[in-house]
This record gives structure tokens, C-alpha cells and sequence, in this order.
């Protein structure tokens, strides 16, 4: 067992994000806190190359948007599942509390950003 307290949590920021990774160091799987507050990334798409992710709405709305289809909604208590290399971005109306997990463990090595 381990457990990863509020103190030990890696803390990152952007323009449109904040969150909170909890290093565990397992291979396999991971998950952290992020708030996204508007379109993330700022321009482009995103896709991870090498991960699935799964990622529950803890609170507010987000909007995501993959390619080729209408906007999808997500509100409190939903959640979203996102294969590899399938490209998406959050939209404008994003403001909410998310917790992606994702298998095999996320790293920034294995996301890529185009502009379409």
C-alpha cells in the first residue's frame, strides 16, 4: 500500500488548467485532479500516442470535442473514454474538475499536438 498525502503531489499549471498528479510510480496505471477552465489546449488537437484514458467529471461542465464530430457534453459524474491516438481538444464551455486515469501509466513524452 501507499498512500500519496495533499503535500506530496506534483502541481502543475497552464493558461486553461491546473492539476494535481499523485506519483505513485506504477507502471500501469495513474490518475490526478485537474480543473479546466476553456479551451485546452489553447489551439489544436491532442492525442496521446501510447495511453488509453478514462476521465470522470467530478464537478462542472466539459465540453470535448473530437474530430469529425458535434461537440459532446459532459456534466457531474460522467465520464469519458478516450483510446489512443484518438484526437480531441476541450472546448470553450470547459469548466470543471476532471480525474483522468489512464493505462499504461500517462507520461507528456506520449502526447502530440496538431493543427488540423
Amino acid at each position: 500500500m501507499k498512500i500519496i498525502k495533499k503535500d506530496q503531489r506534483e502541481i502543475w499549471e497552464t493558461k486553461t488548467a491546473r492539476g494535481a498528479e499523485y506519483p505513485f510510480g506504477i507502471k500501469n496505471i495513474d490518475c490526478a485532479v485537474v480543473e479546466i477552465f476553456g479551451r485546452h489546449p489553447l489551439s489544436g488537437w491532442y492525442r496521446n500516442t501510447q495511453v488509453d484514458e478514462m476521465i470522470y467529471c467530478k464537478s462542472g461542465v466539459g465540453e470535448i470535442c473530437f474530430v469529425g464530430e458535434k461537440p459532446k457534453i459532459l456534466k457531474e459524474d460522467d465520464a469519458v473514454f478516450i483510446k489512443k491516438n484518438e484526437w480531441y481538444y476541450w472546448g470553450e464551455k470547459t469548466k470543471g474538475v476532471f480525474v483522468p486515469m489512464c493505462n499504461p501509466a500517462w507520461s507528456p513524452e506520449q502526447g502530440e499536438n496538431k493543427i488540423f
